[in-house]
């Protein structure tokens, strides 16, 4: 039992790296852009009804004696509704405007683009898919916001997904797609577009933190054993020992330089040249804290 006791730190280590790279493998290897698409399906189909009921609201409140000089003052509580909740709508009377709750929404043309057919709207600045109502001499046009549509993209404008929506910005939106595509379907099982993944991104960050904390406290406690072991090495042969240990611990850097393992940290900015690089034995800030 004792003789077990002097080596429960390395043994504890090498279980959190067995079970890093089990975990590991399933969250690279297991198509993970599947199961982002199909948490993207369910949270589009949330957001459609949403905006659903807040289209039955508003559209109880559009009768002939609504004005338009009063919309403003009788739809302001949607005001903030694109910002907060990324949905909005705009109002047409007899085909001009008279209400909008985001100046987001509002291009030339609007209207001619809105179609019952085909539900995605691609604007300027965004991707949208579209609720259309006939209310007398109201057309009601509801609108679900999935991802920013900049021409250009700088530190303040990305292309990237809006909240609650979470996919990697580098998956793309199409009218139609291939069989390297997913469909994506309204309540009624009708097409609205399909979503292509690109890139290496196939996950969420959140995916990743998983192995990468059992990674961290795998190496922690070979640290943790090789410092337990070092207070015993204050006899003969000091030095000797550890050179030995310093060996050890480089070939283990050695082999995550070389080979790239493990493969999961490639994901993280801070284990690219992104924030720091000086060579190619430590070529990212996360490296040189392993170093450190």
């Amino acid at each position: 039992m004792k003789e077990f006791r002097k080596y429960i730190l390395f043994t504890l280590s090498l279980l959190f790296f067995l079970l890093a790279v089990i975990q590991e493998n399933q969250t690279l290897n297991r198509h993970p852009e599947a199961r982002l698409i199909q948490d993207f399906q369910k949270t589009l189909l949330a957001q459609d009804k949403k905006l659903f009921d807040y289209l039955n609201v508003a559209e109880k409140k559009i009768g002939d004696s609504v004005l338009a000089e009063n919309c403003a003052s009788t739809f302001s509580e949607y005001n903030q509704l694109l910002e907060d909740e990324s949905l909005g709508f705009i109002i047409f009377r007899n085909h001009k405007m008279v209400y909008w709750s985001s100046n987001q929404l509002s291009f030339p043309n609007f209207l001619s683009k809105v179609t019952s057919q085909n539900r995605l709207l691609i604007l300027p600045n965004g991707i949208f898919i579209t609720q259309k109502r006939i209310v007398g001499d109201h057309e009601l046009i509801g609108l679900v916001h999935i991802k920013n549509n900049y021409s250009y993209e700088n530190q303040f404008l990305e292309n990237s997904y809006v909240p609650p929506f979470n996919l990697p910005s580098d998956f793309k939106i199409l009218p139609s797609g291939d069989k390297n595509t997913f469909e994506i379907k309204d309540v009624t099982n009708q097409y609205l577009f399909s979503i292509a993944p690109s890139g290496e991104k196939f996950f969420n960050k959140s995916q990743l933190y998983f192995p990468v904390i059992l990674y961290l406290l795998g190496f922690l406690f070979l640290l943790l054993a090789f410092y337990h072991r070092t207070k015993q090495y204050r006899q003969a042969n000091f030095l000797v020992k550890m050179l030995v240990a310093m060996v050890i611990l480089f070939m283990l850097y050695g082999i995550h330089i070389i080979f790239g393992i493990p493969v999961i940290l490639n994901h993280f900015g801070v284990f690219s040249a992104q924030f720091y690089a000086l060579s190619d034995w430590l070529p990212s800030l996360g490296d040189f804290f392993l170093v450190t």
